[in-house]
């Protein structure tokens, strides 16, 4: 990811060292509290809370990927809104509970493999 995308606040892994960012082009070197500027192009990586680096997102998805995704998550949907309808529930509720399920979506991510 490339330095802009920080929020100050954040640390990061820069030319193997950690930092914090401090402002728009700044950051202090964790350990020496040095400031520095880092060019806004800067490759940096992100570092979780817990002080490991986050795994990065793709950025460059195959557009045929993306649709099927969509329309598997559209089935998965469309399915549990009838099976609500059939039983009975509030179709409403299971539209809420499927359209924000995480888990489903980390399922058809993982169900595409490693092209995804």
């Amino acid at each position: 990811m490339r330095f802009p995308h920080i929020m100050i606040g954040q640390s990061f892994l820069f030319d193997g060292r950690r930092y914090t960012k401090t402002g728009i082009m700044t950051a202090s070197e964790e350990g020496s509290g040095r400031n520095c500027m880092i060019r806004r192009s800067a490759e940096v990586t992100l570092l979780s809370e817990s002080g490991l680096p986050m795994v990065p997102l793709k950025e460059d998805f195959k557009r045929r990927d993306v649709l099927m995704l969509l329309q598997v998550y559209r089935q998965r949907v469309k399915a549990g809104i009838q099976a609500a309808l059939d039983s009975g529930q509030d179709a409403l509720d299971v539209l809420e509970r499927e359209a924000i399920d995480d888990d489903l979506m980390e399922q058809l991510i993982e169900q595409a493999g490693d092209d995804f």
